[in-house]
């Protein structure tokens, strides 16, 4: 789609992804903290965001909660260079088949 509207570019923001769930999120991101590679956890959960726990919001919502339990952003910049991409991929790769 964003490459048939010419005035729009990509921000290379975010790239998330979602770990399989046998994977300890914490885990995954010393390990990969470790190999230099850092990573966040954007947009936690909104229910459980001090505002809406004021407004009475708390209700539990598995599926939210899961995701959120499971994501990470890997790095993404409009200067990571290919090789830089690769070890990314390949530190992951290791990881999760560990």
């Amino acid at each position: 789609l964003l490459k048939s509207i010419p005035q729009v570019n990509h921000a290379y923001h975010l790239y998330p992804i979602l770990l399989p769930k046998e994977i300890d999120r914490d885990k995954f991101i010393a390990n990969m903290r470790h190999c230099g590679i850092g990573l966040q956890v954007h947009y936690g959960l909104v229910h459980i965001h001090p505002y809406y726990v004021f407004e009475g919001y708390t209700d539990s919502t598995p599926i939210a909660d899961d995701f959120s339990a499971r994501v990470v952003s890997l790095p993404i910049f409009p200067d990571l260079t290919d090789d830089e991409q690769a070890y990314v991929v390949e530190s992951l790769r290791k990881f999760i088949n560990e």
